[in-house]
């Protein structure tokens, strides 16, 4: 395909394009923290637990005030058993999302972890 005529389809198209990640990122900034996650519990849907727990401790990082994250991941943590693993992450949860909604449900699941 001639430049000239995929720049003129790529314009039509309103410059949309597809970009594939890992689950450790980088991720685009535009990225909205509920479309990683969405993606990251895809991956844990499909079996991949060691990828989605990647992509969540990843979303924790790049998102730092965000809560769900670490809820996401402790999760499977306790599905897998790893209970200590999951407290631990649930505390995190907690002190992260103190601003947001999430403060009060990760507060009760601290309290019962």
């Amino acid at each position: 395909m001639a430049m000239k005529t995929f720049e003129h389809t790529w314009r039509r198209s309103g410059h949309w394009g597809v970009a594939f990640v890992g689950p450790d990122g980088p991720v685009l900034d535009s990225t909205p923290l509920s479309e990683w996650l969405q993606e990251a519990n895809g991956l844990a849907r499909a079996g991949r637990q060691t990828e989605a727990l990647t992509a969540f401790h990843f979303a924790a990082r790049h998102w730092p005030d965000a809560g769900a994250p670490y809820i996401s991941a402790a999760n499977i943590l306790i599905e897998t058993n790893r209970m200590q693993d999951a407290k631990i992450l649930l505390h995190t949860a907690c002190n992260a999302s103190r601003k947001t909604p999430w403060r009060s449900i990760t507060w009760r699941l601290c309290r019962c972890a």
